[in-house]
Order: structure tokens, then C-alpha cells, then sequence
């Protein structure tokens, strides 16, 4: 098998990945606890395809499969998927191709997730005129409600039903303002899941993966401080924006916890690595690095020490292997 895919047409290969992409989309569209994982399997094949034969088959895989997916399930879910598993598949595809390490061809992936679901957030808003996690926020609470009435109705004990359902509504209006990085937990487990699965199966079929760096040797490039900066920048000064005010904390407050993310991440690294310099048993440094994830001074000292990390470079290492 692995040898007749190494040795396979280019035209062959495109068409046996639309196939599996379009087996895939059923676990996507019908199974929506899993749909995070399916949507990494769907990009899979056009990864592959991508790396072995390069961008325009990539793409020409993930178009078959769209055709295929109109065709046995309807052409607005065919259409929203093929453009995730575009954006998705080539991205990061091309990043193994073109030599990036394991971190890179992540982060492109994070990168084409948020921007295919802005995107169809965008065109939903063109067509429709509605706000798409406005829409989708509503549709819980209605949800919610409607369960809650239900057991009114039936007669079940209703005491502290409607003080919950208050709590909920306040949460859901949260996950309405946080809504960006929501987009990018979700990108992060997507491209991430896509990357590990589409590395295993590059190398059983002896084709080209990433670069692996190890945790520790992890270091950004300087730009992504400037996200976490501004981030920091809108959220302080706000309320000098007048009207736009809640609009600016909002846009500020989640630019810093999706770079606060990433940069606890290199922080980690600093701190994995200074561990790795000293005699520690192997359960006093996993203590010692999960305790500073979970103590929350520590945490955000590490957020710090990853940001100042991409500045003073406490590792003297270079930024051109992430």
C-alpha cells in the first residue's frame, strides 16, 4: 500500500485523497463531539497530497472533495468545509514542503483556521445581515430556555432553574465578547491535531516531515511581542476611546490572552530549559513546571518571561528554526 502511494499518479493520488476527505466530512458534519478532530482529518489528505505534488493539487483534492460532498450532503456544508480544508491543508502542507519545523507548520495552520472562519463568518453576515456568534449564542440560550420551560412544564423541581439560567445567559454573553479567542483555541487544536496525524503518516509512507524542535529550544520571532504590546495597550487606555470604549477592551482583552497564550508557551520553554541545566530529579521538574502553570502569579511571570525572551534571547538562540 505505502508503495503504491509513493509510486502513485499525481492525478490518481488527488482523486483517493478527495475520496478520503469526503469519508472524513461524514464524522465532520455528522458527529459534531468529534467535529474538531474530523475537520484535522479532512485536512490531512491534501497535506499529503500537497507536500508529495505541491500547491495545486493540494488544492485540486480539497475542490474534488468538495464536489463530492454537494453532491452527497448539500453544497453550503461542501462549501464551508472546502474552504477550511484549503486554507487548512495547503498551508501547512506547503510550510513542510518549503522545510519549516514542526512549531511553523502549526502556527501557519493556526493562522489559515481564523482566517477561513472569519471568513465565512463574514460572507454569512454579506448574504444574511446577522451576526453569526450572535446568531449561534442565541441559539443556545433559546436551547437552554426551552429545556428549562420543559421542566417546568412537566412538573420536575424547578428551584434555582432560573438563577442558573441567568448564569448561563451572563456566560454566554462572555463567550460572545471572547469570541476571537475562542477562534483561536480552536484553530490551535485543529492545526495542531492535523500536523501530529499528517507527520505520522508522511513518515510511515517515507515522504518529507517537519523539522522537530524540541520544547525547549522554542523561540518566536520578535513581531508576535507586538500583538501582545498593543493588546496590552488597548486594554489600559480604552476608556480615552469615548464611544468605542467597550469595543477597544474587548478587541484589547483578547489580543492579550491569545498572545499571553503563545507567550506562556516560549515562557514554559525558558523555564523547561533552566531545569534542564540543573540536577532535578524527573518529579521535581514536572512539579516545578506544573505548578508554575497553575499558580497564577507564576503563570503570568512566565507569560512575561516568554515576551522579554524574544528580546533578550536568555537561551542565545536563534528565532529562523520556529
Amino acid at each position: 500500500m505505502s508503495q503504491s502511494i509513493r509510486d502513485g499518479k499525481a492525478e490518481v493520488m488527488t482523486a483517493k485523497a478527495a475520496g478520503l476527505i469526503l469519508l472524513f466530512s461524514f464524522l465532520f458534519f455528522y458527529v459534531p463531539i468529534f467535529s474538531i478532530f474530523a475537520l484535522g482529518l479532512c485536512a490531512v489528505p491534501t497535506i499529503v497530497v500537497s507536500v508529495r505534488y505541491g500547491f495545486g493539487y493540494g488544492v485540486l483534492s480539497a475542490l474534488l472533495a468538495g464536489g463530492l460532498i454537494a453532491v452527497f450532503i448539500d453544497p453550503i456544508s461542501a462549501f464551508t468545509l472546502v474552504i477550511m480544508v484549503v486554507l487548512l491543508g495547503v498551508s501547512q502542507g506547503m510550510a513542510i514542503r518549503n522545510g519549516s519545523s514542526s512549531y511553523g507548520v502549526v502556527f501557519s495552520g493556526i493562522a489559515s483556521v481564523m482566517a477561513a472562519l472569519v471568513f465565512i463568518g463574514l460572507l454569512f453576515y454579506a448574504l444574511s445581515g446577522k451576526n453569526m456568534v450572535i446568531e449561534q449564542v442565541s441559539m443556545i440560550k433559546e436551547t437552554i430556555r426551552a429545556e428549562v420551560d420543559s421542566g417546568f412544564g412537566s412538573g420536575l423541581q424547578a428551584v434555582g432553574l432560573e438563577e442558573n439560567l441567568k448564569i448561563i445567559d451572563e456566560a454566554m454573553d462572555d463567550v460572545a465578547e471572547l469570541y476571537p479567542l475562542g477562534l483561536f483555541i480552536v484553530s490551535w487544536l485543529v492545526a495542531g491535531f492535523s500536523y501530529y496525524i499528517s507527520a505520522k503518516v508522511l513518515g510511515h509512507l517515507g515522504f518529507i516531515t517537519p523539522k522537530k524542535i524540541r520544547l525547549k529550544e522554542l523561540r518566536l520571532h520578535p513581531i508576535f511581542s507586538w500583538g501582545f504590546l498593543v493588546g496590552l495597550a488597548a486594554y489600559l487606555f480604552s476608556s480615552r476611546f469615548g464611544a468605542q470604549a467597550e469595543l477597544i477592551s474587548m478587541i484589547g482583552l483578547n489580543l492579550l490572552f491569545i498572545f499571553g497564550m503563545i507567550f506562556l508557551l516560549q515562557g514554559t520553554a525558558v523555564i523547561i530549559y533552566i531545569i534542564s541545566l540543573r540536577k532535578f530529579g524527573p518529579g521535581l521538574k514536572i512539579f516545578m513546571v506544573t505548578f508554575s502553570l497553575f499558580a497564577q502569579l507564576v503563570f503570568w511571570g512566565i507569560t512575561w518571561l516568554g515576551l522579554f525572551d524574544t528580546w533578550f534571547n536568555y537561551r542565545k538562540l536563534s528565532y529562523d528554526q520556529e
